[in-house]
């Protein structure tokens, strides 16, 4: 019986290692396939790295621009606090807008916003039920 062993035992590990090289085949595949689609660390940097160095040549080294940006986009608008914007001209600080006089109105205004878009909404899809049921 040790005779037929053998042979089985090397069959049986060639076709793990041949189902081994299928498994990971397809990992190779998609690690490939993310490598084209995403980007790896650091690569906005290096890309539009001499864009920003330009602009912050043009525009001044402290890049308040950037900053009124960076407030505007990643400001947690949730908290209660109302955000300011501001800008420095010769040293001393200046808001260009200041939010803070409508703090109070602010779940008001939302919920007009919300309201205006919803009804919005409701005439575009009620214009639009039509050709989708009858499926024209």
């Amino acid at each position: 019986m040790e005779i037929l062993a053998v042979p089985f035992t090397a069959i049986a590990n060639g076709l793990e290692s041949v189902w081994n090289s299928i498994v990971d085949l397809g990992q190779t595949l998609l690690d490939g396939i993310s490598s084209f689609f995403v980007p790896h660390e650091g690569f906005f940097d290096e890309t539009f790295g001499s864009i920003k160095s330009k602009f912050e040549s043009k525009f001044g080294g402290d890049n308040q621009l950037a900053t009124i940006f960076d407030t505007l986009f990643n400001n947690n608008y949730d908290s209660g606090v109302a955000p300011t914007f501001s800008i420095e001209i010769y040293g001393s600080t200046c808001n260009i807008i200041d939010f803070s006089m409508f703090l109070d109105y602010r779940v008001y205004i939302h919920g007009i916003i919300i309201c205006i878009a919803y009804v919005l909404f409701a005439i575009k899809l009620s214009k639009r039920i039509p050709k989708l049921i009858g499926g024209i």
